[in-house]
């Protein structure tokens, strides 16, 4: 599930709060608790092409990560891996302005090993097999590459750096800063993009060059990553009616990221034109467990339930920014310059992450040899996320309240069918998720995954192909002013995954 409000520069107005004061990068927190919480469905191609409408199917390597209790309807033991081609499409509107741009990228979904032991009809006993899984899977994917650029008369970033020096911030405390310079305000001002309105000490008031100009503004929002996990899954057959799975899994986050902003002048100025980077690397490694049952009343009806703990992350970041001006001959303290490069000191930091509990429950009507047809709906409750500091215990405070406020309880809704012809399998299905910053629920804020796909099955082997598109609306804003009259971008996404699943059973 995509974030819908991406707030670059989050810490440049909100400098009277203890959330500016100490936490180093410049960025919105809630929205990256929201980011590592929203995992995408279907690891495997009969899952994806399903719309990953799995909580009452099982006899699925994807069960490992979805309801382990599917794991119970395996009969021998199976190794499978799943490769994906991704090709992420976006288009930016910025006042008019249109720009498309595609990343493509070969992925690597899934990776199971499965074990069974069931026994003969002739058996007695309720207990009729047990099942222990191991898997990889990639439950998320982080690479974007988003481009937009249009015209502004109204404001500049150097706006946001203003605000956040102008009566609070003397030259000399900037001066402090010239060999280790520790927040973008300092950025800016030793790259000569604010200066003091007079050459002294004392001085607390700005100004920049592009006050009250025609710019051009462009960004390239640049994401590379995954978030993945390591599966360790049992579940057990009791009558061939209930199916009992337990699964624990270590997740892991690593992504890169690198955001280039620049603005342009479109008019005779000092300042031609500058480059503002910010760059970050996260990783992070967090745990959780799944309980899930599947019930299967009659021989053409199943329905399963499961609930997924919250993953306990602890986070860890390395990050930077530079600034690169170019001027038209600037005097500055007697000294022409035509070019100026900053960057601030490296640093570092750690924090824990608390996702919500996932609650699913689905149904599955098997109409004999012809296939079947499925349904899930599952509950997430977004306020619930929580953010913490080790050091500071009420450093994240502001931050938490604020995803209490912005983030709602959404239901996903995802719906699937598979038809058989001897040992060929066709499906399809719809995925509908919402989006927790909506209150009013409104069906254009919803993400909607479309699927589709083809198997073939045998005694010894399988193979499943599918198709997944994802659309969904972001809404960005490169940073924000006290005056709210920050640029907002319309991004859409088109996401096309295409899929494939190998198997053989021994």
């Amino acid at each position: 599930m995509p974030y819908k409000y991406t707030l670059l520069f989050w810490f440049v107005f909100c400098s009277k709060t203890v959330f500016s004061q100490f936490i180093p990068r410049s960025v919105d927190y809630a929205q990256e608790a929201l980011r590592y919480s929203t995992p995408n469905f279907g690891v495997t191609a009969r899952y994806q092409g399903l719309a990953g409408a799995q909580t009452a199917i099982g006899g699925d390597m994807g069960s490992l990560t979805g309801n382990p209790a599917g794991l119970g309807f395996f009969k021998r033991a199976e190794i499978s891996f799943s490769p994906t081609f991704y090709i992420g499409g976006s288009f930016t509107d910025y006042n008019g302005q249109l720009q498309e741009n595609y990343m493509p990228k070969m992925l690597f979904d899934n990776a199971g090993l499965v074990f069974s032991y069931t026994k003969d009809d002739e058996e007695s006993g309720a207990l009729r097999g047990v099942t222990v899984g191991f898997s990889y899977s990639r439950i998320n994917n982080y690479n974007r590459d988003i481009l937009y650029n249009g015209e502004n008369t109204q404001n500049s970033l150097l706006d946001a750096f203003l605000a956040q020096s102008n009566g609070s911030t003397t030259v000399l405390n900037f001066e402090n800063q010239r060999n280790s310079i520790s927040n973008l305000p300092a950025l800016a001002y030793h790259s000569y993009l604010i200066r003091p309105t007079a050459n002294t000490a004392n001085t607390a008031t700005y100004f920049h060059d592009f006050q009250g100009q025609k710019i051009q503004q462009s960004e390239r929002i640049l994401s590379e990553g995954r978030q993945s996990q390591w599966t360790l899954g049992t579940a057990v057959n009791i009558s061939d009616r209930l199916y009992i799975g337990l699964s624990l899994g270590i997740q892991g986050i690593k992504t890169e990221n690198r955001n280039e902003f620049t603005e342009r002048s479109l008019q005779t100025n000092v300042l031609n034109n500058y480059t503002f980077t910010q760059r970050n690397e996260v990783s992070g490694i967090g745990f959780n467990s799944t309980l899930g049952l599947i019930f299967r009343a009659l021989n053409m009806f199943r329905v399963g339930v499961s609930a997924t703990t919250p993953t306990y992350y602890e986070i860890y970041e390395q990050y930077g920014s530079e600034m690169s001006a170019n001027f038209n001959n600037l005097n500055w303290k007697s000294t022409i310059v035509t070019q100026n490069n900053q960057k601030t000191n490296e640093g570092e930091f750690e924090y824990y992450l608390q996702t919500p509990w996932r609650f699913n429950v689905g149904s599955a009507i098997f109409l004999g040899k012809l296939g079947f047809l499925t349904a899930d709906i599952e509950y997430v409750d977004f306020s619930s996320i929580f953010l913490r500091q080790r050091e500071d215990k009420s450093l994240f405070n502001a931050e938490n309240q604020r995803i209490i406020q912005r983030y709602q309880p959404t239901f996903n809704y995802r719906m699937g069918a598979e038809l058989r012809y001897r040992s060929i399998r066709l499906r399809g299905g719809i995925a509908l998720y919402g989006d927790p910053t909506d209150a009013a629920k409104l069906p254009e804020n919803f993400t909607r995954h479309l699927t589709a796909g083809i198997g073939l099955r045998n005694a010894n082997f399988f193979l499943d192909l599918a198709l997944r598109n994802t659309y969904y609306i972001e809404r960005y804003e490169p940073y924000q002013l006290n005056s709210n009259q920050q640029p907002r971008i319309e991004i859409i996404h088109q996401e096309w995954y295409m899929s494939m699943s190998m198997g053989y059973f021994f």
